[in-house]
């Protein structure tokens, strides 16, 4: 059986370990890289079940959908003026308005 003098030093000397081995970890980029990468990660899924719990899944479906179809919009509204500017711009929204006719 160990002293409690002998388990003092085991625990300070464990304690000294881990933190050596926490920073020569956080200074090597590829360790500090996958252990943020996991971090948000895992923050991401905490958060988006905390907010299903909270709301229901409805709502972060339905807000979902309206990111979704608003960066859809973006995207095509984007295209059209990259091939055409302003007046295909115009076009578009028109046909849009007139019910493509």
């Amino acid at each position: 059986m160990l002293s409690d003098s002998e388990m003092g030093q085991i625990e300070e000397r464990v304690g000294h370990a881990v933190s050596r081995g926490l920073r020569e970890a956080m200074l090597d980029p590829e360790a500090a890289n996958a252990f943020w990468g996991a971090f948000w990660d895992q923050l991401g899924v905490h958060v988006k079940q905390r907010v299903e719990k909270h709301s229901g899944r409805w709502v972060v479906g339905a807000v979902t959908s309206i990111l979704t179809r608003g960066v859809q919009i973006l995207l095509i509204g984007a295209l059209i003026y990259a091939a055409g500017g302003w007046q295909a711009m115009f076009a578009y929204f028109k046909s849009l308005g007139s019910g493509g006719a």
